[in-house]
C-alpha cells in the first residue's frame, strides 16, 4: 500500500515564550485579532479553551466570534484556561478534506504548559497564519504588520523570547507527526534545535533557540547583546532595498534577516542574498558570544 503524507502547508508562525503565565492574555489575543482583522477582514472565528476546575476535572468550551470583535468571554475564562485556541477555518472547499486535516487561515494557541520529549516547558503563545489562503496583497500587508505583532508580545508581562518563520508546521513549531500518517520530511536541524532548546532547562527562557527570519529579543536580552549601540551596527549591514529590518521596541527588539514580501520568501529567490547570510551569522555570533544561544556557552 502506497504511503500517504500530509501534503506540506507553508505559514508564517511568530512563536512567543513566557516565564510565567501572561496576566493580560485576553489582552494580547484580542490586540492580535484587531490587526488581523485588518489583514483578513471581518470573519468568523472559533474560541475553544480547555481548562482544569478545582475537582481536577477537565472542561472544554466552545464559542464564536467575529475577527476583530472583542472576545469578552476571554476575561472569564483566562484565569483558568490552560489552553486557549482561536482559529479562523478556511471556507468549506476544504482542498485537503481528504487528508482529514481541519484547514484554518490563521490559528492564535496559548498553552499554559506543555510537555515535550519528557521536559514541561513553561507558558507560550504562537500565531500561525496559512500563506495559502492569502492573496499577494494580503501577504504584503501581512509583512509589514510583524513588527506590530513583537510589539505586542514584548509588551506583554513575562514574555522572554520568540521568533517568527515562514517554513511547514511541522518544522517550526513542535517538529511532530500529524495523526496516523507518518511523514520523515521536518528538517533535523530545526528538530534538534528545539530538543536542545528544551534540554536548557530554567535557563531556556533567557535563551535564543537559534537565529530565525524573524527573531524577537526581550528588553533583557537586547541588554545582554550591548543594547542600541549593537542594534546600530546590525542596521548597518548591506541592506540595497532599504528594507527596515531592525526594530528597536519599548521592550525589547526585533531583527528581520530580510523583510521581502511572503512570496518572495517562500520560494526562496533571495534568500542568497550576501546581506541576508552576513546578518544570520552577526547575530548568531552576538548571541554565541554573550551565551544567549542554547547549546552554547559563551567562550
Amino acid at each position: 500500500m502506497k504511503a500517504r503524507f500530509f501534503p506540506v502547508i507553508d505559514s508564517l508562525h511568530i512563536i512567543a515564550y513566557f516565564e510565567s503565565p501572561p496576566l493580560s492574555l485576553s489582552r494580547l489575543v484580542n490586540h492580535c485579532l484587531s490587526l488581523l482583522s485588518l489583514i483578513l477582514g471581518d470573519r468568523q472565528i472559533c474560541i475553544e479553551t480547555i481548562s482544569e476546575s478545582i475537582s481536577s476535572k477537565i472542561e472544554k468550551q466552545k464559542h464564536t466570534a467575529k475577527l476583530g470583535q472583542v472576545i469578552a468571554t476571554l476575561d472569564e475564562l483566562e484565569p483558568q484556561s490552560s489552553s486557549i485556541r482561536v482559529s479562523c477555518p478556511a471556507p468549506s472547499a476544504n482542498r485537503y478534506q481528504e487528508f482529514g486535516i481541519r484547514e484554518s487561515i490563521v490559528c492564535l494557541d496559548y498553552y499554559d504548559y506543555q510537555v515535550s520529549h519528557g521536559t514541561r516547558l513553561g507558558p507560550s503563545f504562537c500565531i500561525t497564519v496559512n500563506l495559502d489562503w492569502l492573496d499577494n496583497d494580503q501577504q504584503c500587508l501581512l509583512n509589514r504588520e510583524v513588527a506590530r505583532f513583537a510589539n505586542l508580545l514584548t509588551e506583554t508581562p513575562g514574555f522572554c523570547y520568540g521568533f517568527c518563520e515562514i517554513a511547514d508546521v511541522r518544522e517550526t513549531v513542535l517538529g511532530t507527526f500529524y495523526s496516523t500518517a507518518f511523514s520523515n520530511l521536518p528538517n533535523f536541524q530545526r528538530r534538534l534545535a528545539r530538543v536542545v532548546w528544551e534540554k536548557e532547562g530554567g535557563l531556556r527562557a533567557r535563551k535564543a533557540r537559534g537565529v530565525y527570519w524573524g527573531n524577537i529579543l526581550s528588553a533583557d536580552m537586547l541588554n545582554d547583546i550591548g543594547g542600541v549601540e549593537w542594534l546600530a551596527e546590525f542596521a548597518s549591514i548591506d541592506n540595497p532595498r532599504k528594507e527596515l529590518l531592525c526594530h528597536e521596541l519599548a521592550n525589547g527588539a526585533y531583527l528581520v534577516l530580510i523583510c521581502s514580501d511572503m512570496g518572495e520568501l517562500r520560494d526562496r529567490s533571495l534568500t542568497t542574498w550576501k546581506g541576508t547570510y552576513e546578518r544570520a551569522a552577526v547575530l548568531y555570533r552576538r548571541l554565541f558570544s554573550v551565551g544567549l544561544l542554547c547549546g552554547n556557552d559563551s567562550p
